[in-house]
């Protein structure tokens, strides 16, 4: 039996209010962290060399805002053509697909310090909040940030009802 003043305890600033601030719950939860960002390819991050990060996906990084009459997604993807860019719609989740291609230009006999950027193909799918009419959706690839307008159905629009308090 450990007694009272033998129990290890967190430094107070590794303190976290709520449920995953407490042990074990907090430490598991840091650790898990730390395990995707070493296998996520974020903005800062190194290639490395025949790690996940050399051959890990592009994953776009996006917003989604909503009012009463439309959803609108905003994905950043720089270096993409508008004609390697796939949208597709089913089952209430909007499907983004596309490539980027590596730059091919000689170096000639200048050695490479950093490889940060990332190419090759990538998909990123988000289920939408509501029912959208896809035949009135617009998408446009501008500075590139792909911005996607998808207006919502009349049915959808009508399933927000307000709940009196009292």
């Amino acid at each position: 039996m450990v007694k009272r003043s033998e129990q290890r305890t967190l430094p107070s600033r590794h303190f976290m209010p709520g449920f995953w601030g407490h042990q074990p719950f907090g430490a598991l939860r840091r650790q898990m962290e730390q395990l995707f960002d070493e296998f996520t390819p974020g903005p800062g991050r190194e290639e490395e060399e025949g790690g996940w990060l050399a051959a890990g996906p592009f994953l776009p990084r996006m917003d989604m805002l909503e009012d009463d009459d439309s959803i609108e997604i905003r994905m950043d993807l720089p270096g993409v053509d508008e004609k390697d860019i796939e949208l597709s719609y089913s089952d209430g989740v909007l499907t983004v697909r596309g490539k980027t291609e590596k730059e091919t230009r000689e170096e000639g006999d200048k050695e490479i310090q950093k490889l940060e950027r990332v190419f090759g193909a990538f998909q990123r799918s988000v289920l939408l909040p509501a029912d959208v009419d896809v035949d009135k959706s617009k998408a446009e690839l501008k500075k590139g940030v792909l911005t996607v307008r998808l207006p919502k159905t009349p049915q959808a629009k009508e399933k927000v009802k307000q709940i009196p308090v009292g």
